[in-house]
């Protein structure tokens, strides 16, 4: 907490938290009079810090409303101190929040709403959009998303299957991808207030590699909050230190395709697990033109890529024909001197 304070130029004697239940973190309100402090005082590079540390709090890691607590806190100084990269703690409480409504059938997401809304939008409606840009993320703006209703957004999400669904972003290049760290099966993720497990190998498609049936000790794995598990979570902290990828060598050819039989298994599994809104009220039938004319958008992506892909490799081969003719010609003319040498040594043998 004092370093914290440090870090935004905060008075030793106004370090005192607000407390609400179990929760510890200074209120909203305090931040944003010490940033209209800060700002009649000209102490740019303070304001500036605390204003992050606002966006940390309210926005990336929010909690409790209208508070910036010790999590979010946490994360922040060691991106501040250290450059710790905050992605993973963001993902994290994300799928944690998911995870703890899903048990409880009820609840509110804790997380970063503002990102998640985002991946819905440029996901599931502006598909049309991803062949024509490598940066949704900037164009998310000019996005045009009609008001809706909470019915509507449900309604929406019952009628999307895996058609209406770009799985892959027409630009991402694979690479290999971490599986598993230490002796876990997966990869336990840690965030801001805890760890859950992520597990690649049932996103094998989204990673444009050929989705298969999972074995099933590789589902599951660790899902706990900070202070309730100690001792797993120094584990998972140590298992960090030995992470362990797959490409091409361990999946095969990279292609974004799901088997028969995982099409089957996921359909089994899933069973009534999903449920879907007993009425659906009907679209304009032009919605289905439009999700056709979106997925022609991104076939005519990954066309485009595929021709650079091939243009590419036209180039390289040529480059290597270049080269196998200048190998062969210097091959030639040294079979040329060879002979020339043979012939003068012979010469000089008969004399």
């Amino acid at each position: 907490m004092k370093k914290v304070g440090e870090l935004i130029g905060l008075p030793s004697s106004q370090t005192g938290f607000e407390t609400r239940g179990s929760v510890q973190g200074w209120k909203q309100t305090f931040l944003e009079d010490h940033l209209k402090t800060l700002a009649e005082q000209g102490e740019w590079d303070f304001f500036k810090t605390t204003l992050a540390l606002l966006l940390y709090g309210l926005v990336l890691f929010p909690f409790t409303l209208g508070v910036v607590d010790q999590a979010a806190m946490d994360v922040f100084f060691f991106y501040e101190t250290q450059g710790t990269n905050p992605v993973m703690a963001i993902l994290t409480d994300t799928l944690m929040s998911m995870e703890v409504c899903h048990k409880n059938n009820k609840g509110l997401l804790r997380c970063c709403n503002h990102l998640l809304y985002v991946w819905f939008v440029t996901h599931l409606y502006a598909s049309g959009r991803l062949g024509r840009s490598s940066h949704p993320f900037r164009d998310f703006s000019r996005i045009e998303i009609p008001e809706k209703s909470a019915q509507q957004w449900k309604n929406d999400f019952a009628r999307y299957q895996g058609q209406h669904f770009p799985w892959v972003c027409p630009w991402y290049d694979h690479r290999d991808t971490i599986f598993s760290c230490g002796d876990f099966p997966n990869v336990p993720l840690m965030g801001s207030r805890g760890c859950i497990a992520y597990t690649p190998v049932i996103a094998l498609r989204q990673l444009k590699w050929t989705q298969f049936v999972p074995d099933k000790e590789l589902l599951g794995g660790v899902c706990f909050q900070y202070g309730t598990n100690n001792e797993q979570h120094e584990r998972v902290r140590k298992a960090w230190e030995h992470i362990h990828k797959k490409g091409e060598r361990e999946l095969g050819r990279a292609r974004a395709y799901a088997s028969a039989e995982y099409l089957e298994w996921r359909n089994e599994r899933r069973g009534d697990a999903i449920p879907v809104p007993m009425e659906v009220q009907h679209e304009d039938p032009s919605r289905a033109l439009t999700d056709m004319a979106a997925q022609m958008e991104i076939m005519r992506a990954q066309m485009r890529l595929i021709e650079e892909r091939e243009d590419q490799a036209m180039t390289e081969i040529e480059s290597l024909r270049n080269q196998c003719k200048k190998k062969d010609e210097l091959i030639e003319r040294q079979r040329n001197e060879c002979a020339d040498a043979n012939t003068r040594l012979e010469k000089g043998q008969g004399m």
